[in-house]
């Protein structure tokens, strides 16, 4: 094989039929659950904001008047989703009811975003292979990894599969800008809408960006390409922003979205680099190139620290740091892949980074061959390989980017092996490909993670059941009020019911977190009741099946207490039903209350 010899046209009609196939199975491997719970906070939040859209019909209205009453929550998620979302339900509405229609687009969604990013991938192998083969070989790769589909399967309607596939989609232009300099267009325009989607994806956007200015300091022919790049993310990044915020917030800085001074950041850069390489003089040596990218990247660096030095503690530098140790700390989704002396936590994890064992020893086996070496492509994948592997350990939520960067290379690698063993021996490496295929490792995995999997571990012990839709109805038939329920719970309370929650599990509104966590956790009875009382509580919400969520605790705190089966004098039962987690229990003085909210808040 040799890199880049196109052997065959690319297999349009068998990439169009795998990836419709495949995203027909996002939505069965998802179906039976559509109707029966909301998926994830995210996904749960994502409708009450979709919701909120299609009956406001304003575009820069972000603001929840019932979630953190009285000021309300106002998020920082990026409104293309819930564009996208409400044209699938305004197209379905008009032949059906609405909450059909709702059903529908939760569950046509999420797949259409993994379309493109199996495009992009097997366009990829097949540039570097040169076989149609490579297609069918990439594609049933990707589509036998569990770790493919938890982001797009239906009811997944919150922004993570947007940002994976379009970090998939920026970090493969990049890999072709040596073969036309539009792809650097591409690179620049995927770059920035993911930053106005959402900032998940950064680290991918750095590698395609390092990619692009590498390849201009060391040629001297590529200044076209790096100048296409600077204009293309310098205007999209712009335009972001437009979209992203009202006109009277532009001047707003954030640390974790798209905002002025990562805006001012980006097109600064951009425009020192845009107008760098347009000089004859400052083109023409590799030591005055580097400069060029050395200056656009400090000069950036420079005005996103200086608007917003807070950012210097990374996307969550507003939070207050008291809610750092009892919540955000301990996200399941923010934890490692592994900890240290924890082999049951560990094992459990295993499953979610075995697609990195046949990358590593395809990578092994790639690096002989000198054209893979030093082609663009492969320098590229094997970067975002890594750099999907390192963030992935370090975070649960990142490992659904590491399949689609480790599958290319193991792909290469199959190819390669394959055209150089002799006809006696491709059954030798037919065995290892199948013993390292991602349905076996993950099969492996998963039985290890069982046999070291502690009976009362606290991943185990949170139960799906504190999310089941019908869980929530008693709750729902109660008059409106204002909930204080554990953290966690606030998105389905605000999606399943009327009623307005003081908390939800976005960093945000960290004071009202932390006031949660006391109230549950380190507050004794008496103050909790106190507390109930300032905020004009109507209903206390617990899940009892829910792990812990906080490291603080006193022996009189009030979630023990209803867990217990104590009942404090200042509650009763609301909604008790026999064989439902979700318990409801209604502050006694809950009539002046009721009367306040209905000339007040309400």
């Amino acid at each position: 094989m040799s890199y880049g010899t196109k052997q065959e046209p690319f297999p349009w009609g068998i990439m169009a039929l795998s990836a419709l196939a495949i995203y027909i199975c996002t939505i069965l491997m998802g179906r039976k659950l559509l109707g029966v719970t909301l998926g994830d906070t995210d996904d749960a939040l994502r409708l009450v904001e979709l919701r909120e859209f299609l009956q406001s019909g304003s575009w820069y209205d972000l603001h929840m008047d019932r979630l953190s009453p009285p000021l309300g929550y106002t998020s920082h998620w990026s409104r293309l989703p819930d564009m996208l979302m409400a044209g699938i339900y305004l197209a379905i509405k008009p032949f059906s009811s609405a909450e059909f229609a709702e059903l529908a687009t939760r569950a046509i969604y999420p797949g259409l975003w993994i379309m493109p990013a199996l495009i992009a991938i097997s366009l990829f192998t097949f540039k570097v292979v040169g076989h149609r083969l490579a297609v069918v070989s990439t594609l049933i790769l990707i589509a036998s990894s569990g770790a493919t589909f938890p982001q797009y399967v239906a009811g997944r309607i919150d922004h993570h599969d947007a940002q994976i596939t379009l970090s998939v989609l920026a970090i493969v232009s990049s890999a072709f800008i040596h073969l036309n300099w539009r792809y650097a267009i591409a690179t620049g325009l995927c770059s920035g809408l993911l930053l106005t989607i959402g900032l998940e994806g950064l680290p991918f956007l750095i590698v395609a960006a390092a990619i692009i200015s590498v390849r201009y300091v060391m040629f001297e022919g590529e200044h076209r390409a790096a100048r296409s790049y600077a204009l293309s993310i310098g205007i999209m990044t712009l335009a972001g922003l437009g979209i992203s915020l009202p006109p009277n917030r532009w001047l707003e800085t954030a640390c974790d979205a798209l905002a002025f001074n990562l805006t001012a950041a980006i097109v600064a850069g951009s425009i020192i680099f845009f107008v760098w390489t347009f000089s004859t003089a400052l083109n023409k040596s590799l030591a005055t190139r580097a400069a060029g990218v050395g200056i656009a990247g400090l000069v950036a660096a420079i005005v996103y620290i200086a608007l917003d030095p807070a950012c210097l503690h990374g996307p969550f530098g507003h939070v207050n740091p008291a809610v750092k140790p009892v919540w955000l700390d301990l996200v399941l989704e923010m934890q490692p892949v592994f900890k240290w002396g924890d082999i049951s936590y560990s094992a459990e994890n295993l499953v979610y980074v075995t697609v990195a064992f046949p990358a590593f020893l395809s990578i092994c086996w790639l690096m002989q061959n000198r054209d893979l070496r030093t082609s663009l492509p492969f320098i590229t994948i094997l970067a975002a390989f890594f750099v999907s592997l390192v963030v992935g350990l370090g975070n649960l939520r990142m490992t659904s980017y590491l399949v689609w960067f480790a599958t290319p290379i193991t792909c290469i690698a199959i190819f390669q092996l394959f055209e150089r063993l002799g006809s006696h021996r491709k059954i030798i490496a037919a065995a290892i490909v199948i013993a390292t295929a991602p349905p076996v490792l993950e099969a492996g995995a998963s039985k290890l993670g069982d046999y070291f999997a502690k009976p009362t571990s606290e991943i185990a012990s949170s139960s799906d059941e504190c999310s089941l839709n019908a869980n929530f109805s008693g709750l729902a038939k109660l008059p409106q009020g204002i909930v204080l329920s554990e953290v966690d719970l606030g998105p389905y309370i605000l999606a399943l019911t009327k009623h307005s929650v003081v908390a939800a599990p976005y960093h945000r509104i960290g004071d009202s977190i932390l006031s949660v966590i006391h109230f549950f956790n380190t507050d004794t009875v008496e103050q909790a009741h106190q507390v109930s009382r300032d905020k004009k509580i109507s209903y206390v919400v617990i899940c009892h099946k829910k792990s812990k969520t906080t490291k603080i605790e006193t022996a009189s705190h009030l979630s023990q207490t209803l867990r217990a089966g104590n009942l404090p004098e200042w509650l009763e039962p609301a909604s008790i039903e026999k064989g439902n987690p979700i318990e409801v229990y209604r502050v006694k003085d809950i009539a002046s209350q009721l009367s306040e909210l209905r000339t007040g808040i309400f």
